[in-house]
């Protein structure tokens, strides 16, 4: 309970979404009411054309506004008020959460349009919203995921290939797996070159070198012949792996987008009681001289506190574990290694610059606290 140094250390919503995202995924998970497959379902026409934070703000306030207490009387609140509706910050997590469902339920429609003639024009249709949701989570990765779709589109025979025998298919393909032997983790691998943006060209040409090979000592077939073992290639070999890989691509893009929404549908639902606390830190922030009197042993102990502003709580050490401000009253709990445990209840007064109450430690010692402000609020770190 020392005065501390001053490194800083940002908090704000980070703080909120840093303690969510810490959490592991099951307990968040359980903790929430909201299931993204069943918003997919629900949504899926409404969620297909999300692209723009004004469109984020709109179908959240439609859909699942009420849940966080987002409601026409609050807004109407707020309008009297003359206040922003909703709040910048909480607008902010509105197009986060949006954006990492709509990122999830890309991700399962790209999963049904793959492969397919109509992959080109489902991607062009959605190449706004795309752009939109990587400005807004910028830490989406999903290049890979969009380049072994394509390759899968531009590489599938349109058609199947002809049943004819293909005598040279065991010494076609032995050759392609020798020559390039890997499929990931080099830059030759198969999947390496399929998510380059001329993955399928290069793909494409590579299946043709067997036949200029010194390899290939039997009279070279014709074009016709040629395709078909190439497609047969395509379908035995590199499109089941390829498929493999884009569908643990998607899973995993659904599970980070997941994630990501799960924390902040929970930084949404906790953004009251956030904001109290906030406020309570407020109250506090500045440099204060407490004087302790420990009625166990007749001692007075002055010891120099300092509570950082909100965004930057986080360098107050030790911290409390709990701080809450109702009214004028202050409750301040202390947990210490060893289990010990102090807490205090005091009241603010002198606008805001003295502070006296009471403190009881779980150890045995007991007394009364007076507080002096010493100095205000520091300004806010620059970023």
């Amino acid at each position: 309970m020392l005065s501390q140094g001053s490194t800083r250390f940002p908090l704000g919503l980070g703080l909120l979404l840093g303690v969510l995202l810490l959490q592991p995924f099951s307990l968040a998970y359980a903790q929430s009411t909201i299931q993204f497959s069943q918003l997919s379902r629900e949504y899926s026409r409404e969620l297909s054309v999300i692209a723009s934070d004004k469109a984020a703000k709109t179908f959240f306030l439609n859909s699942l506004g009420p849940q966080v207490d987002l409601t026409p009387q609050a807004r109407l609140r707020a309008r009297l008020e003359k206040k922003a509706f909703p709040h910048p910050q909480m607008a902010r997590l509105i197009s986060r959460f949006t954006a990492a469902l709509v990122l999830w339920q890309f991700a399962k429609e790209l999963d049904e349009h793959f492969a397919t003639v109509r992959l080109n024009s489902f991607l062009t249709g959605r190449e706004k919203q795309i752009k939109w949701v990587l400005h807004t989570l910028p830490d989406t990765k999903i290049d890979q995921l969009l380049a072994l779709a394509q390759v899968l589109a531009q590489v599938h025979p349109s058609e199947p290939p002809p049943q004819v025998a293909l005598p040279l298919y065991a010494d076609y393909v032995q050759y392609l797996l020798t020559r390039y032997p890997d499929w990931i983790d080099s830059e030759a691998a198969w999947i390496t070159i399929a998510a380059r943006d001329d993955g399928a060209q290069v793909i494409l040409a590579r299946l043709s070198e067997y036949w200029t090979s010194h390899l290939l000592t039997a009279k070279r077939p014709g074009k016709d012949e040629q395709q078909a073992y190439e497609a047969r290639f395509l379908l035995d070999y590199f499109i089941p792996m390829v498929t493999a890989y884009f569908r643990a691509d998607v899973l995993q893009v659904q599970a980070w987008s997941e994630q990501q929404g799960l924390a902040y549908w929970q930084a949404l639902l906790h953004w009251k009681e956030h904001q109290r606390y906030r406020h309570s830190l407020s109250r506090l922030c500045g440099t204060w001289q407490w004087l302790i009197h420990n009625h166990q042993d007749h001692q007075d102990h002055k010891i120099v506190m300092m509570f950082p502003p909100p965004d930057e709580f986080a360098r107050m050490d030790p911290q409390p574990a709990r701080l809450l401000v109702n009214g004028n009253t202050v409750y301040i709990r202390w947990e210490f290694p060893n289990g010990i445990i102090q807490e205090e209840s005091l009241l603010l007064s002198h606008d805001d610059k003295r502070l006296e109450g009471s403190f009881v430690n779980s150890v045995g010692p007991y007394g009364n606290i007076t507080a002096r402000r010493l100095a205000p609020c520091p300004p806010r770190s620059a970023d």
